[in-house]
């Protein structure tokens, strides 16, 4: 697998539709915009699943597929948690993705790189987003 044809598959799969998602002001879009984050979350996990049994996308290797997809993986179940009240992990196609994710969070690497998911909301609420219900004006609670 190529770095760039996975870069390309992880950005436009995963950032793309999640970011539109988090800065989204007219509820009207908000289900079709999570359809389609969840449809090609679906993609990337089917993507992993043809490759190896896992846990990473090459087996018991980590690699740079690995790294494309998990801080976009970590940053959106944050925020759009927060901000949209959704689990984007919480699909029965998702396991592979949730197992990635977990096994990920083990690593030492991830742990110094990542962020807590305060951050990640404060970087959003910095950038205009705004929290409220999927669907709705009305704000979460």
């Amino acid at each position: 697998v190529s770095t760039q044809s996975t870069w390309g598959f992880s950005s436009s799969s995963i950032m793309v539709p999640a970011y539109k998602l988090n800065y989204n002001n007219d509820p009207s879009l908000d289900q079709e915009l999570f359809e389609q984050l969840q449809k090609n979350l679906v993609k990337v996990s089917e993507w992993y699943n043809s490759q190896s049994s896992g846990p990473y996308f090459l087996g018991d290797r980590f690699s740079l597929a690995d790294v494309a997809v998990v801080p976009f993986l970590d940053r959106f179940t944050a925020t759009l948690k927060y901000f949209r009240g959704v689990d984007i992990l919480d699909h029965p196609s998702l396991k592979r993705l949730i197992d990635l994710l977990a096994v990920c969070r083990t690593r030492p690497a991830f742990q110094q790189t990542s962020q807590p998911p305060d951050f990640y909301i404060g970087i959003s609420l910095s950038r205009g987003s705004t929290r409220r219900k999927l669907g709705s004006n009305e704000p979460l609670e």
